[in-house]
């Protein structure tokens, strides 16, 4: 009865094949994480297996992880940095407006959150950009701020999806684990397919990109 679910050609096989994947990318990128610092890289790491997965070109996740982590380390670094100040400020700003109505600006309790949520649409396409194109950190961020907006209506979705593991970890408890195996690799994944199209288009324009890189890397 069984047999036909273990053929490594039936749906629920390969359903559960990318979960697993996706189970194993999350904790690298959890793993990776830890030293705050790092988080840059991890999410360039992640971005690159995610696109390869989803054109089916993943080869060893692991090695390809963490190949992504060592060449995308400088410039992810900061990235993060960039977004981490930025979001920093933000919040202090916030805090300001909040504690001292008097003072600043009602306005500021909405134009501060606004601003936020177009950082985050920012930075969704920042990394994908640095793990799967050569460019500078200049051209990176310009191509992320152009793509943010003028695919806006993939974009759009693609925040909502990152919100959905903060209102379940925020409303219920018992997802935590749920989010620890999924909560990073499984919203990274559905952004990816949103934008790959776009990516492959790019990549018509822009030889050789890091994915020939690392097949180069697989075969040898």
């Amino acid at each position: 009865m069984f047999e036909k679910y273990l053929n490594p050609d039936s749906r629920i096989y390969r359903f559960l094949s990318r979960i697993w994947d996706l189970i194993i990318v999350n904790l690298l990128t959890l793993l990776t994480c830890l030293p705050i610092f790092t988080i840059g890289a991890s999410l360039c790491a992640m971005h690159y297996v995610l696109i390869r997965m989803h054109r089916n070109e993943e080869g060893k996740i692991s090695r390809n992880f963490f190949d992504a982590f060592r060449s995308n380390f400088r410039k992810g670094t900061l990235y993060w940095f960039l977004f981490g100040l930025s979001y920093l400020f933000l919040w202090g700003d916030y805090r300001l407006a909040v504690s001292y109505p008097d003072i600043f600006p009602s306005v500021l309790r909405f134009v501060v959150p606004a601003i936020a949520i177009f950082l985050f649409m920012i930075m969704e396409y920042v990394f994908p950009l640095q793990a799967r194109f050569e460019n500078t950190a200049s051209e990176t961020l310009r191509n992320a701020f152009i793509l943010s907006f003028s695919k806006i209506l993939r974009t759009v979705p693609m925040t909502v999806i990152w919100i959905v593991p903060g209102v379940l970890l925020r409303y219920s408890l018992i997802s935590f684990p749920l989010l620890l195996l999924l909560g990073i690799s499984l919203p990274a994944y559905v952004g990816t397919m949103l934008y790959d199209s776009t990516f492959r288009q790019l990549e018509e324009n822009q030889e050789p990109s890091r994915d020939t890189e690392g097949r180069k890397a697989d075969d040898s």
